[in-house]
C-alpha cells in the first residue's frame, strides 16, 4: 500500500518530477489515456516489475470512466444476445472487485419488475430462465445471493412509486424477480487503481497530452506530450518532451482507432463507435425507491434503469445511440435526450417525472467496436460489449469493453506487451488488493470518526466508504487546520480535507477536477459552483 503519510505522494505539484522520471531513461511501458482501462494496465505492468509511465490528456476518468452508470455488473442483458462470454468475464471480475475495492465497491439489489397477464406470464418465466443462467456463470452458491420472486405487496413497498400499470410493460404490475449487481463511484475507482500503480513503482501525469508518436522505421517506439507540466522538465523543447518505450500501450478509448492510425499503422481493421448514453440525477423520494430497479424486460433490451446513489439521490439511464457530435471529449445530455428518456421511463413511474426534477444530467461515450466496414450500418444497442485487442509492433491497442472487466483488459494487453518485451512475468493484479482497501465500516469506527472530525455520522461514514484506509491520513489533515473539517458544499457531504487531499495525494489540479471527479458535486447537485470558494481553501492548504 502507499505510504498515505507522505504529502507529496501523487501531488499535482509533482507531475513535472513526474514527467521528468520517464523521460530519464526508456520505459518498458508507456500507457496512453487515463481511464479505467488506461490505470489498469499501468497497476498490471507495474506490479510485474516492468518500468512503467501514464500520460493523460486532461484529469484522471475525465471520459467515460467517470460518465458510467456506477454499476458493477455483469451485463444480465446481453445474455439475449449471445454474449455469453462478455457475461462470464464481468461477472469473475465483479467478484475480483468486490473484494480487492471493499471499500468502493458495494453490493446492489435489482428489481426486474414483471407486467402482463395469465397464470404465470411469459416475461416472468424469460427473465427466471435468464437469472439461472446469469447466476450460474458468476458460480453464486451462496445462501440469500440467489434470485428470488418478489410479490406484488412487498414489490410496492420497496419501490413504491413504480406504475401498477403501464401501457408500455404490456398491462398490469405482477411482481419482480430481485437479484443483486454491485455499484460503486467510478471516478473514485480509477483514482484507487492509479494509486496503487504508482504505490507499485508507475510514474504518472495527468494533463500531459501526447501530441504524436515516436517510429522508428515501422516500430512505435515511444511518444511526444506536451501540456503545462513539460515546462522546465530536462530535455524538454519548445514545449515538448520525448517519452521513449519499449512499447505503449494505446488505451485511449474511444479515440483508439484514431490514435492506431496517426501511429502510422496499417489502416485498422476495426472502428470504435462511441454510443451516447445518458444519465439523470434526481431526488430518491421523487421516484419512491429503495432498490435498483430495471425495465429493460419490458423495452425490446433497452437499457433503463433507476438506481439509488447515497441516501437521497437516484440515477435515471440511459439511452444508447450512435453519438453524431463533432466533440469526442465533451458529450452532453441535450434537451432532447433527456425529454426522451423521461418520457420512456415515466411509462413505468406512478407520479411521472418532469424536467424541473432533474438536478442535473450527464453524457459518457461507450468505445464499441465494429468491423471497419459496415460501420455506419451498426445499431449500438445491439453492438456487443466485447474488447479488442490489437498488437502491433511498439504498440498494443486495448479499447472496447465494460468498467467491469477492466482488469482481465487489462491484464490481456500487458501480456501483449510483455511478449514484445520478451517479459515473462505474469499478471499479479487479480488478488491485489487496491489503495484503501479495508472492510466496510462497524458503527463504531463511523461514532469514533465522527468525533474526531466534528461531524456527524452520515458524513463520517461517506468518507469511510470513499476513502477506506486512508481516512486516518485525511482525519490528520483536519486536526492541522479545523477549517478543512466544513463541507465542500452545504447540501452534500463531502469534506474540505478531501479536497486537500486530492491535491497533495490524487493529481487534482484545480476545482474542475475535485466538482467533478475527485468528488461527484457536478452531478448530485444543480450548483456545484456553491463549492468552489471552499475548494479553494482547501487547493491553498495543499499547496502550503
Amino acid at each position: 500500500m502507499p505510504d498515505a503519510s507522505q504529502p507529496h505522494h501523487l501531488a499535482a505539484s509533482g507531475r513535472s518530477d513526474q514527467l521528468a522520471a520517464m523521460a530519464a531513461r526508456p520505459l518498458d511501458v508507456l500507457v496512453i489515456g487515463g481511464g479505467v482501462t488506461g490505470v489498469g494496465v499501468a497497476l498490471d505492468a507495474a506490479s510485474r516489475g516492468l518500468r512503467v509511465g501514464i500520460v493523460e490528456r486532461d484529469d484522471w476518468a475525465c471520459g467515460t470512466s467517470s460518465r458510467s452508470s456506477k454499476m458493477i455488473h455483469g451485463g444480465l442483458r446481453y445474455l439475449a444476445t449471445g454474449d455469453v462470454g462478455v457475461v462470464r468475464e464481468s461477472l469473475r471480475e465483479r467478484a475480483r472487485l468486490q473484494r480487492n475495492a471493499a471499500h468502493l465497491v458495494r453490493p446492489l439489489p435489482m428489481l426486474l419488475p414483471v407486467y402482463g397477464g395469465g397464470p404465470v406470464p411469459l416475461q416472468r418465466t424469460k427473465l427466471t430462465a435468464g437469472l439461472w443462467v446469469y447466476e450460474a456463470l458468476g458460480h453464486r452458491r451462496a445462501a440469500g445471493s440467489l434470485h428470488h420472486w418478489t410479490k406484488l405487496r412487498d414489490l410496492t413497498r420497496i419501490v413504491p412509486g413504480v406504475a401498477l400499470e403501464s401501457a408500455e410493460g404490456g398491462g398490469r404490475l405482477r411482481g419482480a424477480q430481485q437479484y443483486h449487481d454491485a455499484c460503486a463511484d467510478d471516478a473514485r475507482l480509477v483514482v484507487s487503481i492509479l494509486r496503487t500503480a504508482v504505490a507499485h513503482g508507475a510514474m504518472a501525469a495527468n494533463g500531459a497530452p501526447v501530441v504524436r508518436l515516436l517510429r522508428d522505421g515501422g516500430r512505435v517506439r515511444g511518444a511526444v506530450v506536451a501540456g503545462d507540466a513539460v515546462e522546465g522538465v530536462p530535455g524538454s523543447r519548445d514545449g515538448e518532451l520525448e517519452l521513449e518505450a519499449h512499447v505503449v500501450v494505446n488505451a485511449t478509448g474511444v479515440w483508439a482507432d484514431a490514435t492506431l492510425t496517426d501511429a502510422g499503422a496499417e489502416l485498422p481493421s476495426f472502428r470504435v463507435l462511441p454510443s451516447k448514453g445518458i444519465h439523470l440525477t434526481v431526488r430518491r423520494d421523487r421516484v419512491g425507491i429503495d432498490s435498483g430497479i430495471a425495465f429493460f424486460g419490458q423495452t425490446d433490451n433497452s437499457n433503463f434503469f433507476i438506481e439509488p446513489w447515497q441516501d437521497d439521490l437516484a440515477f435515471v439511464g440511459t439511452t444508447d445511440a450512435p453519438y453524431e457530435g463533432a466533440d469526442l471529449a465533451d458529450p452532453r445530455a441535450e434537451d432532447a435526450d433527456v425529454a426522451w428518456l423521461l418520457d420512456h421511463v415515466n411509462g413505468f413511474l406512478r407520479d411521472p417525472l418532469t424536467p424541473d426534477d432533474v438536478i442535473s444530467s450527464w453524457a459518457g461515450l461507450r468505445p464499441l467496436v465494429v468491423p471497419a466496414t459496415g460501420a455506419e450500418e451498426a445499431k449500438t444497442k445491439d453492438v456487443s460489449r466485447r474488447h479488442l485487442l490489437v498488437d502491433n509492433p511498439g504498440i498494443v491497442t486495448i479499447t472496447g469493453g465494460k468498467l467491469t472487466a477492466y482488469r482481465a483488459m487489462a491484464e490481456l494487453a500487458v501480456d501483449a506487451a510483455a511478449r514484445q518485451l520478451g517479459s515473462a512475468e505474469r499478471a499479479r493484479t487479480r488478488e491485489l488488493r487496491l489503495d484503501g482497501c479495508r472492510s466496510l465500516p462497524t458503527a463504531g469506527e463511523i461514532g469514533e470518526v465522527a468525533a474526531q472530525l466534528g461531524v456527524s455520522r452520515s458524513d463520517a461514514r461517506h468518507l469511510l466508504r470513499r476513502h477506506g484506509a486512508n481516512v486516518p491520513a485525511i482525519v490528520d489533515l483536519v486536526r492541522a487546520d479545523a477549517d478543512l473539517g466544513r463541507r465542500l458544499h452545504p447540501d452534500r457531504p463531502y469534506l474540505a480535507a478531501e479536497a486537500t487531499w486530492a491535491a497533495s495525494h490524487e493529481q487534482a489540479r484545480d476545482v474542475e477536477d475535485i466538482l467533478a471527479r475527485r468528488t461527484r458535486l457536478t452531478i448530485e447537485t444543480a450548483d456545484p459552483e456553491r463549492a468552489a470558494d471552499v475548494v479553494d481553501v482547501a487547493l491553498s492548504a495543499a499547496r502550503a
